[in-house]
């Protein structure tokens, strides 16, 4: 547990390497869309957020900013550090708190109205997604909302590509090994959403396709946006 607790630690110090988003304090195309939902579904632009893997906090402060309650949950204690530091020069009040989602998480029962998952739950073999999703459903209140975004193959070649030539263990289907960092990544069709992240239901879901930098090269990658009703 701690190898990967140092692991996320390395990737937030150097973003450089893979995960070059990590080091932006721009708000993601995720945390873009995440309200734009919300206002063409007439719903109020406010309510209590619980970011996952909320890195350095781009998204956390942005929807702070726009009125949201947020609490920025992150593995890594360098991240939570950074979005501290932020979040003092910005003025801004923060709720932060650094755990494994993997395990029961120290949130209130029924206390969220929503959960954004953008980029993280696909990092997590199976039997640590299904007490991610009891823990998801646990802090959400009867109406909340899982937010996800995640990775895609039915468009995606390079996913398609990485599945065929560094396939996940058996046991992990639909997964493949990052080059050149070792972690496996579970990329989906839309059909296969509603099955992993079950007992949720999808409301709604859109491909979104976006050109995505890693290291040095750049990929033509599609992403789902995901809204899952509890």
């Amino acid at each position: 547990m701690a190898s990967e607790a140092k692991y996320w630690d390395e990737q937030n110090l150097d973003t450089s390497r893979h995960f070059c988003a990590l080091g932006s304090f721009e708000p993601s195309i995720s945390a873009k869309k995440f309200v734009g939902h919300l206002v063409e579904e007439q719903r109020p632009l406010r309510g209590n957020i619980l970011e996952v893997g909320c890195g350095i906090g781009r998204n956390g402060i942005w929807l702070m900013e726009q009125g949201f309650d947020v609490i920025c949950v992150d593995f890594s204690k360098v991240a939570i550090n950074a979005v501290e530091k932020r979040a003092k020069a910005l003025d801004i009040k923060a709720n932060l708190k650094n755990f494994d989602i993997s395990r029961q998480w120290p949130v209130n029962k029924g206390s969220q109205d929503y959960v954004l998952d953008f980029m993280t739950s696909f990092l997590l073999t199976l039997p640590k997604l299904k007490v991610y999703l009891q823990e998801v459903s646990r802090v959400l209140k009867p109406d909340g909302r899982l937010v996800l975004y995640t990775l895609d193959r039915s468009q995606d070649t390079q996913a398609q590509k990485l599945l065929r030539e560094r396939p996940g263990p058996v046991s992990e289907p639909n997964t493949y090994v990052m080059p050149g960092m070792g972690h496996l990544e579970r990329a989906l069709t839309e059909k296969e959403i509603p099955q992993y992240y079950a007992p949720f239901k999808l409301e709604s879901c859109e491909l979104i396709p976006r050109p995505t930098r890693f290291g040095n090269e750049i990929f033509d990658k599609y992403y789902w946006f995901a809204v899952l009703k509890k």
